[in-house]
């Protein structure tokens, strides 16, 4: 499938022109907790270890050695290729294309209620039947499209480059990213702290 076959509406959400290619990194940098108290030396050595480990898991256009699964690499972090969106993002879309009425008044679980029509919409525009929505850390509100893992990647990657281009200018042109912005590998969000 071509991108000029790909259906296309006339409503794109204005929010989609402001998709991230690369979520801002979520540094925390309060030296006072919520009841306006100083940080513990503890607390604030916690929130310098939170940072190292946002700082680690920065988004990548590659996907790096050490994580690539191998006969001597069986277990590494899980990653996920594709784009990312933010949750009121994903609701925007949902919204646009009328995949899913719901109440914006949910809050965040206005976009949760969003994800599995507004993936099964991807899924028929892209004819890519293992594209999913995973959790991306960091930001904690962000989700991938996800074309496949760094389990996966052997099995689901496009044999023909031109394919995979085929999906990746079909979700953009579907969900309004711009032609610079290439996908990238991210953390799933469910991967413990302390693992890696």
């Amino acid at each position: 499938m071509s991108s000029s076959h790909v259906p296309t509406t006339a409503a794109t959400p204005a929010v989609s022109k402001t998709l991230i290619q690369s979520p801002p990194l979520e540094l925390s940098t309060c030296t006072v907790d919520s009841g306006g108290t100083p940080l513990s030396p503890h607390q604030l050595k916690e929130q310098a270890y939170y940072n190292s480990i946002v700082i680690r898991r920065k988004p990548t256009l590659c996907l790096p050695r050490e994580h690539r699964v191998t006969k001597l690499n069986k277990h590494p972090p899980h990653l996920m290729y594709g784009f990312a969106l933010t949750r009121p993002q994903i609701f925007a879309y949902a919204q646009s294309r009328e995949l899913q009425p719901v109440d914006p008044s949910l809050g965040p679980l206005a976009a949760y209620l969003c994800l599995f029509p507004s993936l099964q919409r991807l899924r028929e525009v892209t004819g890519e039947p293992y594209l999913g929505f995973s959790p991306s850390f960091p930001p904690s509100d962000t989700y991938v499209v996800t074309l496949y893992t760094n389990y996966t990647v052997n099995i689901l990657q496009c044999v023909d480059d031109n394919d995979e281009k085929e999906i990746l200018d079909s979700l953009r042109q579907e969900l309004g990213i711009d032609g610079t912005v290439q996908p990238m590998w991210f953390w799933y969000g469910g991967t413990e702290w302390d693992d890696y």
